[in-house]
């Protein structure tokens, strides 16, 4: 828990430093969505200050419209699902 709160203070405090102030419910939605890597927060937080572009303020649909996810397909799983439904030449089969 401690390393969660550090780190919504840091999304706080990174925003600011860009001129940009985020929302509590913004913050929650980018410590659920994309989890406590700070890497990742660091990526997706540019991503949110280049969407909004002049605006001061970023938004929860801001982040919803590009923010990614922690549960995106792996490869393995999207390769998997596809094998399923493919014969080994790609065709779709029935």
């Amino acid at each position: 828990m401690e390393k969660e709160r550090r780190l919504q203070e840091w999304l706080v405090n990174e925003a600011r430093c860009q001129q940009k102030t985020l929302n509590s419910d913004v913050v929650h939605y980018l410590m659920q969505h994309l989890g406590p890597d700070l890497a990742t927060l660091d990526q997706e937080l540019a991503k949110l200050i280049c969407f909004v572009g002049d605006k001061p303020r970023i938004e929860l649909d801001d982040a919803k419209a590009i923010c990614g996810t922690r549960d995106l397909f792996t490869a393995g799983s999207w390769l998997k699902n596809r094998l399923g439904t493919c014969d080994v030449s790609g065709r779709e089969t029935l």
